[in-house]
């Protein structure tokens, strides 16, 4: 199947944003002819008492109502996805490869999935378990007081039931944004990310964990290098 454009570009956002957080980069990409769709918030950060949902809600949600949608309907898309969004999203993409979809005989597809300061779980690991987190939440948190028990907690607990980051299938179709400045997942951290997966595509820049409001001219640039570098630049290869 030939595509007549370039890849629509898919943001999900981390924990701490709205996809709104995106539109000083959506709009740059935009100027430069790429098409852009912000995905709304995880259902596990938009319910108001945080129960009844968790890592395996979000994606199913991701997956579901955001993703298939666009990929039954012929559309190529590039997955970006910031902090959180790397154990959502990225959990929610098995089978959804280009290459998976065409041998299904389905059209559409994700062509790459890049990850800015994100969370790359492995198969089987709670983000608690991966960021050595316990249910006492960091000093500079604020929390109401009605919800002191923290129940959200829940999202983190739940174990992810299947990682692309170590999918034979998304090896060159993995690329890493290192936030260098993070203060919310360090470098050194983020490397490790990087490390346990097959990411052959690493960027950096001297940014915070939301580097694409210190710098979305730069952050852009990078995102196109990354599809560049999938071979997506101007339609499917």
């Amino acid at each position: 199947m030939m595509a007549s454009s370039k890849p629509i570009i898919l943001f999900f956002p981390g924990a701490f944003h709205t996809t709104n957080a995106f539109m000083p980069v959506k709009t740059i990409l935009e100027e430069k002819s790429y098409s852009c769709i912000l995905s709304p918030n995880a259902p596990s950060l938009r319910n108001s008492d945080f129960t009844g949902v968790d890592l395996d809600t979000d994606v199913s949600y991701f997956r579901e109502s955001v993703i298939l949608p666009l990929l039954d309907d012929g559309k190529e898309l590039v997955l970006v996805m910031h902090s959180y969004a790397g154990a959502s999203a990225g959990g929610a993409v098995q089978g959804l490869s280009i290459s998976e979809r065409q041998a299904a005989g389905q059209k559409g597809g994700i062509c790459g999935l890049i990850c800015i300061s994100a969370i790359c779980l492995p198969a089987g690991f709670s983000i608690q378990e991966m960021l050595q987190m316990t249910d006492e939440l960091a000093p500079w948190t604020i929390v109401d007081p009605e919800k002191s028990k923290v129940s959200s907690l829940g999202t983190f607990k739940a174990k992810a039931r299947y990682s692309p980051y170590t999918d034979e299938a998304w090896k060159g179709k993995l690329a890493y944004l290192l936030c260098e400045d993070d203060q919310t997942f360090p470098v050194q951290l983020q490397q490790l990310f990087v490390q346990s997966g097959f990411f052959d595509i690493v960027e950096s820049l001297p940014g915070s964990h939301s580097t694409f409001l210190d710098m979305p001219e730069k952050t852009a640039d990078v995102i196109i290098k990354f599809i560049v570098a999938f071979g997506k630049e101007g339609g499917s290869s």
